[in-house]
């Protein structure tokens, strides 16, 4: 196998790991400053792991207005914009990687 077969597979691996950082990221946020209602336990994060909440749509300017001393919610909104720019940056990276590799 090439060694552009192994840098494909690796970014894959790499890009699955963000999404899943990603997922678990939001759920953290959402459970403890939108949902406050249900008390969450470490199993809960890994539980009901889907891709709905790659696309569950958060407000992070309300927030951050109204959590606005609140330093770990900063962290937690500048740590998820960055993930998600960097798995569209590896999954545009794979696509044109795999295209390449098809090529070939």
């Amino acid at each position: 196998m090439s060694f552009l077969f192994y840098i494909t597979l690796i970014i894959a691996i790499i890009l699955l790991k963000l999404l899943q950082t990603l997922i678990i990221k939001k759920k953290k946020m959402y459970y403890k400053y939108i949902d406050k209602s249900k008390d969450v336990s470490k199993f809960d994060y890994f539980q009901d792991f889907d891709g709905n909440w790659l696309i569950k749509k958060i407000e992070y300017k309300s927030l951050l207005i109204k959590y606005s001393n609140d330093e770990d919610l900063k962290k937690y909104v500048n740590q998820i914009k960055f993930i998600s720019i960097f798995t569209i940056f590896l999954f545009i990276l794979l696509l044109a990687l795999m295209l390449f590799y098809t090529s070939l």
